[in-house]
């Protein structure tokens, strides 16, 4: 066991050569051994806690670059011990997923699912096999359907080790089914902003149409995601934000542009169901107490603004 004026040692090291990328680098080996350690006792929260402040610092000084420095960043926080951690270890892997780093796909789904359970939510992903309190979370009643999570696995289903889902059933989607769908998601979509205003009785049945159509797996090309995730922004409780917010981070790793600035809006969204402060919204004119949760700098941000004319 590591004596305390060691793991001071461990805070005052140098950087290594290579800048922030190369530190983050080398902060992720170590967290890594030490997960398969045995030995460390109460010495591994501490470790753990010396790596993960100084991730906070980087990240704040808006020194995180490439893809792979917020993979390494989110892994170190989801290793957290709250809300926040897994909050912002959240934003960092989607961003990373978003511009390419393969392994941010599971960990986009995997840190919200850690969020949500860290606040007595269900998880939606299947990527937790216990909570805090070492409750075994085997119920798969509020999963999200397996025509969701598939984007998210990058590779075959691996049940209580990584992302499930309810089973899609061939019988449903059918060719026609799921051009009908994809049709019916657009026609929704483009009206559903226009019916929020002027017709806003009619909105919660656009929403529950979209989420039928959501449930039972009916989704396939990108803009199905994005169309989805449009129609259920509208959405009220807490369940239709999740999938609002599962299906706008769905189409940005399908590479909708558009799906970014969504992305961001719908997390919103869902903080503010959670009874949490949002993270990109602007404050209201007049408030005066800061919000509490993580800071996002500039850079992180930016990469959930549309970049050029959006796509759809």
């Amino acid at each position: 066991m590591l004596c305390g004026a060691l793991l001071v040692a461990l805070t005052s090291l140098p950087a290594p050569e290579g800048g922030a990328g190369a530190e983050l680098a080398e902060l992720y080996r170590s967290d890594q051994a030490d997960q398969a350690r045995e030995d460390l006792g109460a010495e591994f929260g501490r470790r753990q806690k010396v790596r993960r402040d100084r991730v906070i610092e980087i990240v704040r000084a808006g020194q995180l670059d490439r893809p792979i420095d917020y993979y390494h960043a989110s892994m170190l926080l989801q290793h957290g011990d709250g809300a926040d951690d897994f909050l912002l270890a959240h934003v960092l892997a989607t961003a990373a997923a978003f511009d390419g780093e393969k392994q941010g796909f599971f960990l986009s789904a995997a840190t919200l699912d850690r969020f949500l359970i860290t606040l007595k939510q269900p998880q939606r992903f299947g990527s937790q096999t216990f909570d805090p309190e070492g409750k075994d979370l085997g119920d798969t009643s509020k999963l999200l359907s397996e025509a969701i999570v598939q984007v998210f696995r990058q590779g075959p289903p691996r049940p209580r080790s990584g992302l499930t889902g309810r089973p899609l059933d061939p019988k449903v989607r059918t060719k026609a089914a799921l051009q009908a769908a994809g049709k019916r998601l657009a026609s929704t979509a483009k009206s559903a902003e226009s019916q929020a205003k002027s017709k806003p009785d009619a909105v919660p049945s656009l929403v529950g149409a979209a989420r039928e159509i959501t449930d039972r797996g009916l989704l396939e090309q990108p803009d199905d995601f994005l169309n989805g995730a449009l129609i259920l922004a509208h959405g009220e409780g807490a369940d239709e934000r999740v999938l609002s917010h599962a299906l706008a981070t769905a189409a940005g790793l399908l590479q909708r542009q558009k799906a970014r600035e969504l992305w961001a809006a719908t997390l919103d969204r869902l903080l503010k169901a959670l009874g949490r402060a949002p993270l990109f919204e602007a404050p209201a004119p007049g408030e005066e107490k800061p919000r509490k949760g993580p800071t996002l700098p500039d850079n992180v941000r930016a990469k959930f603004r549309p970049a050029g004319p959006a796509k759809r």
